[in-house]
């Protein structure tokens, strides 16, 4: 498009019965961080076989149901976020801005509980269900590229927002989004994140949301218009990523609901067939924290593109991804463990995630380096 310029332990294992009452096929990742085959059981090396069918099927069936429960709650907070996000820019000022800050961060949180699952695209023999990684990708694509969208740091004039010639419509922020490159991320909570935390010192954070409603003469000049202003540029493409956030989000959870596509997809599986493909998706969500671990180290990292970057508190994203992934291998209500992990004994597997929560919860490169070896260590039994 000529740019080249331009998330301790927060809910423990939630006991499900909590839980209860409460379109490209690009991958969420970058190439780098893309999780490497996961080892562990093997469909094509007879697992399937040695599961119960009867047993599989009515544990597979459990985290499904948990999990459509789970994704209304993540869209009622994404529908939050666009809330806080138009009070935001109606009326920019501190208390505004820290609420949709506040929202954001929430609805990321209840994002992080549902995300395990998405794995499961790219681990099913079923096309419908590989759309989860299309999914992942529209609703968490990362790293990004913060040029990409606005200005940022020396590159002034860069990004969406200062590209005069895109109008700024829905169809072409979704245009937009890795349209060259996996880095070019216009669409889901990592964008939102960098709009919302670009500037670190919050009156310019705000300011750069005031409406400007007369041009500046030397632009005047030049032909510019209102519409054609950053701050109203900006306003628009942020108004457009969270609406766009919250309508997929709405579209997932109607495609995972009874009826929908993605259970139709689901309930076409044996149930071996089932319990595997989730634990697949689990182990490869596992693989993608231990690679963020390793590969970025703490916030500290030099490259600058750790996980929530501007947002921060990372290791609370993905201390909620390990809290669902125990959860379903281990909570009473659901204990997929058994099923797919009859290998290894309950308490042996819920010391592996008690040391993996407690290392998230005290985050350094030396606990970060412990998690993801307690990780390669239960991927590999």
């Amino acid at each position: 498009m000529g740019l080249l310029n331009r998330l301790v332990t927060i809910l423990l294992i939630g006991l499900v019965g909590l839980l209860l009452a409460c379109e490209p096929s690009q991958d969420g990742a970058s190439d780098d961080l893309r999780p490497a085959p996961v080892q562990g059981l093997d469909l094509d090396s007879g697992a399937e076989s040695a599961i119960s069918g009867d047993q599989a099927d009515e544990v597979a069936m459990v985290v499904w149901r948990v999990y459509q429960r789970q994704l209304f709650a993540a869209l009622r907070q994404a529908k939050a976020l666009e809330q806080a996000v138009d009070q935001f820019l109606e009326a920019p000022k501190s208390s505004t801005l820290q609420a949709a800050r506040e929202q954001w961060q929430l609805a990321f949180v209840h994002y992080q509980r549902i995300e395990p699952l998405l794995f499961i695209g790219g681990h099913a023999e079923n096309p419908v269900l590989n759309q989860l990684s299309a999914w992942r990708s529209q609703l968490s694509a990362w790293p990004l590229q913060p040029g990409y969208l606005d200005s940022y740091g020396v590159h002034t004039q860069s990004g969406i927002v200062n590209d005069i010639s895109l109008p700024l419509t829905e169809k072409t922020v979704r245009d937009q989004h890795r349209a060259t490159g996996d880095e070019e991320v216009s669409l889901g909570f990592y964008p939102i994140e960098f709009m919302l935390w670009a500037e670190a010192e919050e009156k310019a954070a705000v300011g750069r949301f005031i409406l400007q409603e007369n041009v500046p003469p030397a632009l005047l000049k030049l032909g510019f218009k209102p519409h054609e202003l950053p701050s109203y540029r900006r306003r628009e493409l942020l108004r457009w990523q969270v609406k766009i956030l919250a309508d997929d989000m709405a579209k997932l959870s109607q495609q995972w609901q009874f009826g929908g596509v993605l259970t139709a997809a689901f309930k076409q599986l044996s149930g071996p067939e089932k319990a595997l493909v989730i634990h697949r998706g689990l182990q490869a969500c596992l693989e993608q924290i231990r690679v963020l671990l390793l590969k970025h180290g703490t916030e500290g990292h030099p490259d600058g593109f750790y996980f929530n970057r501007f947002a921060g508190d990372r290791e609370r994203a993905l201390l909620e991804k390990i809290i669902a992934i125990e959860t379903i291998y281990l909570s009473p209500e659901i204990a997929l463990a058994p099923v797919v992990l009859p290998q290894i004994q309950p308490h042996i597997l819920s010391e592996h995630f008690a040391s993996m929560t407690k290392g998230l919860g005290q985050p350094s490169h030396e606990t970060n380096a412990q998690v993801a070896n307690t990780i390669s260590q239960l991927l590999t039994r």
